[in-house]
Protein backbone atom coordinates (compact mmCIF):
# COMPACT_ATOMS: atom_id res chain seq x y z
CA UNK A 1 0.00 0.00 0.00
CA UNK A 2 1.56 3.38 -1.08
CA UNK A 3 2.30 5.38 1.91
CA UNK A 4 0.84 8.76 1.93
CA UNK A 5 3.47 11.46 3.85
CA UNK A 6 1.10 14.35 5.56
CA UNK A 7 4.28 16.36 4.87
CA UNK A 8 3.91 18.34 1.28
CA UNK A 9 5.36 20.61 -0.87
CA UNK A 10 3.64 23.43 1.15
CA UNK A 11 6.14 22.76 3.88
CA UNK A 12 9.49 23.53 2.04
CA UNK A 13 10.31 26.97 3.04
CA UNK A 14 10.40 29.70 0.50
CA UNK A 15 12.39 32.01 2.14
CA UNK A 16 11.29 36.13 0.73
CA UNK A 17 13.43 38.24 -1.15
CA UNK A 18 15.02 40.07 2.28
CA UNK A 19 16.43 36.60 1.98
CA UNK A 20 18.99 37.72 -0.09
CA UNK A 21 21.90 39.32 1.97
CA UNK A 22 22.07 42.45 -0.32
CA UNK A 23 18.51 43.48 -0.32
CA UNK A 24 18.18 45.56 2.67
CA UNK A 25 21.51 47.19 3.19
CA UNK A 26 21.41 48.23 -0.54
CA UNK A 27 18.00 49.62 -0.33
CA UNK A 28 19.07 51.78 2.85
CA UNK A 29 21.57 53.03 0.36
CA UNK A 30 20.03 53.50 -2.68
CA UNK A 31 16.79 56.01 0.02
CA UNK A 32 20.08 57.52 1.32
CA UNK A 33 21.25 58.62 -2.38
CA UNK A 34 17.69 59.11 -3.46
CA UNK A 35 17.20 61.89 -0.33
CA UNK A 36 21.00 63.40 -1.20
CA UNK A 37 19.66 64.30 -5.05
CA UNK A 38 16.57 65.42 -3.33
CA UNK A 39 17.96 67.27 -0.82
CA UNK A 40 20.35 69.12 -3.88
CA UNK A 41 17.62 69.41 -6.53
CA UNK A 42 15.46 71.48 -3.44
CA UNK A 43 18.53 73.89 -2.64
CA UNK A 44 19.12 74.37 -6.62
CA UNK A 45 15.37 74.97 -7.38
CA UNK A 46 13.75 75.84 -4.54
CA UNK A 47 15.92 77.51 -2.20
CA UNK A 48 17.97 78.93 -5.60
CA UNK A 49 21.08 78.57 -5.02
CA UNK A 50 24.32 79.33 -7.40
CA UNK A 51 25.23 75.61 -8.17
CA UNK A 52 23.91 73.55 -11.10
CA UNK A 53 22.03 70.15 -10.00
CA UNK A 54 25.25 67.98 -10.44
CA UNK A 55 27.50 70.43 -8.79
CA UNK A 56 25.42 70.36 -6.16
CA UNK A 57 25.28 66.85 -5.63
CA UNK A 58 29.25 65.95 -6.33
CA UNK A 59 30.48 69.02 -4.52
CA UNK A 60 27.34 69.94 -2.42
CA UNK A 61 28.94 72.42 1.12
CA UNK A 62 30.42 71.25 4.40
CA UNK A 63 27.02 71.43 6.08
CA UNK A 64 25.16 69.86 3.44
CA UNK A 65 27.79 66.97 2.34
CA UNK A 66 27.63 66.20 6.54
CA UNK A 67 24.35 66.11 6.71
CA UNK A 68 23.28 63.72 3.41
CA UNK A 69 26.42 61.75 4.90
CA UNK A 70 24.40 61.40 8.02
CA UNK A 71 21.13 60.34 6.53
CA UNK A 72 22.99 58.03 3.87
CA UNK A 73 24.76 56.43 7.22
CA UNK A 74 21.63 56.25 9.38
CA UNK A 75 19.60 54.54 6.63
CA UNK A 76 22.41 52.46 5.51
CA UNK A 77 22.78 51.18 8.98
CA UNK A 78 19.23 50.56 9.33
CA UNK A 79 19.00 48.47 6.40
CA UNK A 80 21.92 46.44 8.06
CA UNK A 81 20.28 45.99 11.04
CA UNK A 82 17.06 45.19 9.41
CA UNK A 83 18.62 42.21 7.73
CA UNK A 84 20.22 41.06 10.93
CA UNK A 85 16.14 41.26 12.10
CA UNK A 86 15.20 39.55 9.39
CA UNK A 87 18.05 36.53 9.29
CA UNK A 88 16.67 36.73 12.86
CA UNK A 89 13.23 35.59 11.39
CA UNK A 90 14.08 33.15 8.89
CA UNK A 91 16.29 31.13 11.28
CA UNK A 92 13.22 31.40 13.43
CA UNK A 93 10.81 30.09 10.79
CA UNK A 94 13.30 27.19 9.88
CA UNK A 95 13.34 26.00 13.12
CA UNK A 96 9.66 25.85 13.46
CA UNK A 97 8.99 24.34 10.45
CA UNK A 98 11.77 21.80 11.30
CA UNK A 99 10.06 20.92 14.52
CA UNK A 100 6.81 20.71 12.47
CA UNK A 101 7.69 18.66 10.37
CA UNK A 102 9.46 16.29 13.00
CA UNK A 103 6.00 16.30 14.89
CA UNK A 104 4.53 15.16 12.18
CA UNK A 105 6.77 12.59 11.28
CA UNK A 106 6.37 11.24 14.65
CA UNK A 107 2.55 12.06 14.66
CA UNK A 108 2.28 9.37 11.01
CA UNK A 109 4.59 6.81 13.06
CA UNK A 110 2.40 6.46 15.89
CA UNK A 111 -0.22 6.33 13.52
CA UNK A 112 0.99 3.80 11.78
CA UNK A 113 2.36 1.99 14.50
CA UNK A 114 -1.49 2.53 15.93
CA UNK A 115 -2.87 0.68 12.71
CA UNK A 116 -0.59 -1.72 12.84
CA UNK A 117 -1.92 -2.62 16.39
CA UNK A 118 -5.44 -2.44 15.75
CA UNK A 119 -5.19 -4.51 12.66
CA UNK A 120 -3.37 -7.22 14.95
CA UNK A 121 -5.99 -7.13 17.32
CA UNK A 122 -9.06 -7.50 14.67
CA UNK A 123 -6.99 -10.27 13.01
CA UNK A 124 -6.42 -11.66 16.98
CA UNK A 125 -10.27 -10.78 17.76
CA UNK A 126 -11.41 -12.83 14.58
CA UNK A 127 -8.80 -15.77 13.69
CA UNK A 128 -8.43 -18.96 15.13
CA UNK A 129 -4.72 -18.80 16.63
CA UNK A 130 -3.75 -22.68 15.56
CA UNK A 131 -5.28 -22.91 12.14
CA UNK A 132 -5.72 -19.19 11.07
CA UNK A 133 -8.92 -19.95 9.86
CA UNK A 134 -11.85 -17.39 11.31
CA UNK A 135 -13.15 -18.28 14.66
CA UNK A 136 -16.75 -18.69 15.78
CA UNK A 137 -17.11 -15.21 16.64
CA UNK A 138 -16.21 -14.16 12.95
CA UNK A 139 -18.51 -16.46 11.54
CA UNK A 140 -21.08 -16.19 13.71
CA UNK A 141 -20.65 -12.51 12.50
CA UNK A 142 -21.17 -13.24 8.36
CA UNK A 143 -23.78 -16.25 9.12
CA UNK A 144 -25.72 -13.16 10.84
CA UNK A 145 -25.42 -10.99 7.58
CA UNK A 146 -26.10 -13.99 5.30
CA UNK A 147 -29.10 -14.70 6.91
CA UNK A 148 -30.07 -11.48 7.06
CA UNK A 149 -29.67 -11.64 2.79
CA UNK A 150 -31.87 -14.65 3.09
CA UNK A 151 -34.83 -12.80 5.10
CA UNK A 152 -34.59 -9.59 2.39
CA UNK A 153 -33.98 -11.11 -1.01
CA UNK A 154 -34.46 -15.16 -0.67
CA UNK A 155 -30.73 -15.86 -1.81
CA UNK A 156 -30.68 -19.20 0.07
CA UNK A 157 -27.19 -20.72 1.91
CA UNK A 158 -26.34 -24.26 3.49
CA UNK A 159 -24.26 -24.78 6.48
CA UNK A 160 -22.18 -27.92 6.48
CA UNK A 161 -20.81 -29.01 9.89
CA UNK A 162 -17.58 -31.00 10.05
CA UNK A 163 -16.09 -32.92 12.94
CA UNK A 164 -12.97 -35.13 13.21
CA UNK A 165 -13.33 -39.23 13.65
CA UNK A 166 -12.23 -39.98 17.43
CA UNK A 167 -9.76 -37.28 17.26
CA UNK A 168 -9.10 -37.88 21.05
CA UNK A 169 -7.83 -41.15 20.57
CA UNK A 170 -5.33 -38.96 17.97
CA UNK A 171 -4.33 -36.42 21.14
CA UNK A 172 -4.14 -39.65 23.82
CA UNK A 173 -1.88 -41.61 21.40
CA UNK A 174 0.12 -39.30 19.47
CA UNK A 175 -0.04 -36.44 22.08
CA UNK A 176 -1.05 -33.08 21.24
CA UNK A 177 1.50 -31.37 19.73
CA UNK A 178 0.38 -34.16 16.53
CA UNK A 179 -3.42 -33.23 16.85
CA UNK A 180 -2.43 -29.40 16.32
CA UNK A 181 -0.79 -30.53 13.43
CA UNK A 182 -3.87 -32.72 12.01
CA UNK A 183 -5.99 -29.80 12.98
CA UNK A 184 -3.88 -27.26 10.69
CA UNK A 185 -3.44 -30.16 7.98
CA UNK A 186 -7.35 -30.80 8.73
CA UNK A 187 -8.01 -27.15 7.90
CA UNK A 188 -6.68 -26.51 4.97
CA UNK A 189 -7.71 -30.03 3.15
CA UNK A 190 -11.27 -28.33 3.76
CA UNK A 191 -10.38 -25.03 2.71
CA UNK A 192 -8.50 -26.51 -0.72
CA UNK A 193 -12.03 -28.13 -1.34
CA UNK A 194 -14.44 -25.65 -0.77
CA UNK A 195 -15.41 -22.43 -2.99
CA UNK A 196 -13.51 -19.02 -2.77
CA UNK A 197 -17.01 -17.48 -2.30
CA UNK A 198 -17.52 -19.77 1.05
CA UNK A 199 -16.33 -19.21 4.75
CA UNK A 200 -14.91 -21.59 6.43
CA UNK A 201 -14.38 -21.53 10.51
CA UNK A 202 -13.30 -23.01 13.25
CA UNK A 203 -16.10 -23.83 15.30
CA UNK A 204 -14.52 -25.30 18.66
CA UNK A 205 -12.19 -28.32 19.27
CA UNK A 206 -12.03 -30.42 16.21
CA UNK A 207 -15.51 -29.52 14.48
CA UNK A 208 -15.26 -26.81 11.84
CA UNK A 209 -18.47 -25.38 9.79
CA UNK A 210 -18.76 -24.29 6.45
CA UNK A 211 -21.15 -21.66 5.12
CA UNK A 212 -21.97 -22.11 1.84
CA UNK A 213 -23.74 -19.24 -0.29
CA UNK A 214 -26.05 -18.88 -3.13
CA UNK A 215 -26.80 -22.81 -2.98
CA UNK A 216 -29.16 -25.62 -3.29
CA UNK A 217 -29.62 -29.24 -0.90
CA UNK A 218 -28.02 -30.66 -4.62
CA UNK A 219 -25.04 -28.75 -4.75
CA UNK A 220 -24.37 -28.68 -1.46
CA UNK A 221 -24.34 -32.36 -1.17
CA UNK A 222 -21.96 -32.26 -3.99
CA UNK A 223 -19.75 -29.99 -1.98
CA UNK A 224 -19.72 -32.01 1.13
CA UNK A 225 -18.94 -35.52 -0.56
CA UNK A 226 -16.00 -33.70 -2.10
CA UNK A 227 -14.91 -32.51 1.28
CA UNK A 228 -15.25 -35.85 2.62
CA UNK A 229 -13.29 -37.26 -0.16
CA UNK A 230 -10.58 -34.96 0.32
CA UNK A 231 -10.35 -35.70 3.94
CA UNK A 232 -9.85 -39.40 3.71
CA UNK A 233 -7.55 -39.05 1.20
CA UNK A 234 -5.14 -36.85 2.85
CA UNK A 235 -2.54 -38.78 4.71
CA UNK A 236 -0.88 -37.32 7.79
CA UNK A 237 2.37 -37.21 9.67
CA UNK A 238 1.81 -39.98 11.99
CA UNK A 239 -2.05 -40.00 12.52
CA UNK A 240 -1.93 -41.63 9.09
CA UNK A 241 -5.55 -41.09 6.95
CA UNK A 242 -8.87 -40.10 8.87
CA UNK A 243 -12.23 -39.69 8.44
CA UNK A 244 -14.66 -37.11 9.36
CA UNK A 245 -18.13 -36.64 10.18
CA UNK A 246 -20.22 -34.18 8.00
CA UNK A 247 -23.69 -32.85 8.54
CA UNK A 248 -25.89 -30.44 5.95
CA UNK A 249 -28.57 -28.25 6.26
CA UNK A 250 -29.47 -25.55 4.42
CA UNK A 251 -31.94 -22.46 4.82
CA UNK A 252 -35.55 -22.74 4.69
CA UNK A 253 -38.48 -20.44 4.44
CA UNK A 254 -39.11 -19.02 7.94
CA UNK A 255 -36.59 -20.29 9.42
CA UNK A 256 -34.77 -18.25 12.48
CA UNK A 257 -30.82 -18.55 12.47
CA UNK A 258 -31.07 -20.71 15.96
CA UNK A 259 -32.91 -23.79 14.32
CA UNK A 260 -30.37 -23.64 11.21
CA UNK A 261 -27.38 -23.99 13.31
CA UNK A 262 -29.71 -26.54 15.31
CA UNK A 263 -30.74 -28.32 12.76
CA UNK A 264 -26.71 -28.51 11.24
CA UNK A 265 -25.78 -29.53 14.74
CA UNK A 266 -28.63 -32.62 14.61
CA UNK A 267 -27.46 -33.59 11.36
CA UNK A 268 -23.59 -34.18 12.29
CA UNK A 269 -24.75 -36.09 15.37
CA UNK A 270 -26.68 -38.53 13.02
CA UNK A 271 -24.38 -38.76 10.58
CA UNK A 272 -21.36 -39.62 13.86
CA UNK A 273 -24.16 -41.90 15.48
CA UNK A 274 -24.31 -43.57 11.99
CA UNK A 275 -21.18 -44.86 11.48
CA UNK A 276 -19.16 -41.91 10.76
CA UNK A 277 -17.08 -41.11 7.58
CA UNK A 278 -20.58 -40.21 6.28
CA UNK A 279 -22.85 -37.37 5.40
CA UNK A 280 -26.19 -37.01 6.95
CA UNK A 281 -28.35 -33.84 5.62
CA UNK A 282 -31.63 -32.59 7.71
Amino acid sequence: MKENSLINNTDKYDPPITDKPYILPLAGFISGIAIWILDAAVDIYILGEEQTLIENIINPEVTEFWMRSLVLFVLLMMGIFARKAIIKHIELDKTLLNHKRDLENQVMERTKELQIKTEKMIILANQDPLTGLSNRRKFSELLEQEYNRFTRHNVPFCIIMIDIDFFKKINDQYGHDIGDQVLIRFSQTIKNSIRKTDEIARWGGEEFIILAIETNDINVKVLANNIRTSIKSTAHDKAGHITASIGITCSHQHDRLPDIIKRADNALYNAKNHGRDRIEYL
